[in-house]
């Protein structure tokens, strides 16, 4: 059974072609977003400080919750739809395929010394996984990162994310 001793601290950060989009994770013995924590919208030429002082906030405020508190959060079928529903109207999308084709998705941690960043695959519409490419492109930086530095490996991981609905790299 795990513990609060053993959560690690976890966020998630989503980038398609008009936003950035960073929250904290929270969590018994999956990770599961918190929607009822502070999220942050940029636009995509916000400056690596501002991004790295959101990433730092979504970090502090990701915790650990209980075994009763985990099943209910289960039971919420509501909040992603109308997180959905809401980001397409704050940013003008007309349909999902709109905003999500494509949309990066990483994850970062704050492990024992440093942050652990995280890319992933965008395998269908909403969906995203580890594939051996993104697994070889984690990294990590010292836990005395800058907010600046922050905010400039969140851009190099978001970099190193794939999407099956993105254009060939040379064209």
């Amino acid at each position: 059974m795990q513990t609060e001793k053993d959560w690690i601290k976890s966020a998630y950060v989503q980038m398609n072609r008009k936003f950035v989009n960073i929250g904290s994770y929270i969590g018994y013995n999956i990770l599961r977003v918190d929607f009822e924590g502070p999220e942050f919208f940029f636009d995509l030429e916000e400056d690596e400080s501002n991004l790295g002082l959101s990433l730092f906030s979504a970090l502090k405020y990701s915790h650990f919750i209980t075994l009763e508190e985990s099943t209910h959060m289960g039971m919420d079928k509501k909040s992603y739809p109308n997180w959905i529903k809401r980001t397409m109207k704050q940013y003008g999308h007309k349909t999902k395929g709109d905003m999500f084709k494509p949309m990066f998705s990483c994850g970062v941690s704050e492990e024992k010394d440093n942050f652990l960043f995280s890319p992933t695959h965008q395998c269908a519409l909403n969906s995203w996984e580890g594939t051996k490419e993104t697994e070889a492109n984690k990294f990590t930086i010292p836990l005395t990162a800058t907010a600046a530095e922050m905010g400039a490996a969140l851009r190099r991981c978001l970099g190193l994310c794939t999407s099956k609905f993105d254009p060939p790299k040379d064209v």
